[in-house]
């Protein structure tokens, strides 16, 4: 029998809200992006607080890859450990007992998420993840070259790294636990014994009445 995993998606499920507003002005504080957003960026954003992930908000997630072309590593990382303190503030009450109680139960905590590996390392870190799974950038030189480097860690994808570790890790999915607010990651929570829907949009909602999923709002 393998051992059992909590599998934590990060925005609106980890962080009440999204990464992106405090991974940005810290990426503009590094010189790496300029100050004010792509045109249109608000009105995503807003779309993403009130309606969820949706195609385009991914779209806009795979041009971060190409947008990031050029960045150095090093920079990269300091913008990190910033962002990392902003977005600390914005962790959801329940987080932090839930993953003490996880791992006094010796169940494996990850946070799986499709935003860069790279800025949600120190994040990861501070709040005692024992694993992270995130879509990584391909590095070379000490430079982002633009590309990814591996899968697109979103729905179908996530699900795929979900497996892959587990199956690596000797962790029995049927064991374990997912936390997510959003559709999109379905598949992730129903590959898992003991799913739950926290802050969840109109679809996963509906999706938990219909399996009996347990569902946290904290909204």
């Amino acid at each position: 029998m393998g051992r059992s995993a909590a599998f934590f998606d990060l925005d609106r499920t980890v962080l009440a809200g999204s990464s992106s507003p405090e991974f940005h002005a810290a990426l503009a504080d590094a010189g790496l992006v300029p100050r004010r957003g792509l045109p249109g960026a608000g009105l995503l954003g807003f779309a993403y607080e009130h309606f969820g992930e949706y195609l385009a908000i991914m779209a806009l997630a795979r041009a971060a890859a190409l947008a990031s072309r050029g960045w150095a590593v090093d920079r990269v990382d300091v913008a990190a450990e910033a962002a990392a303190v902003r977005l600390e503030h914005k962790v959801a009450p329940y987080v932090r007992p839930l993953l003490a109680e996880h791992r006094h139960d010796g169940v494996v905590t990850v946070l799986v998420t499709t935003s860069p590996e790279h800025l949600v390392r120190p994040l990861a870190d501070r709040l005692g993840f024992e694993e992270l799974l995130a879509t990584r950038y391909e590095i070379r030189d000490g430079k982002f070259t633009g590309a990814l480097a591996g899968r697109f860690v979103w729905s179908l994808g996530k699900l795929a790294a979900v497996r892959e570790w587990a199956e690596a890790n000797d962790v029995a999915l049927a064991d374990s636990y997912a936390y997510s607010d959003s559709a999109s990651d379905y598949p992730m929570l129903a590959v898992v014994g003991r799913p739950t829907a926290v802050n969840p949009d109109i679809r996963l909602r509906s999706l938990a009445r219909s399996y009996e999923w347990p569902i946290l709002d904290l909204r």
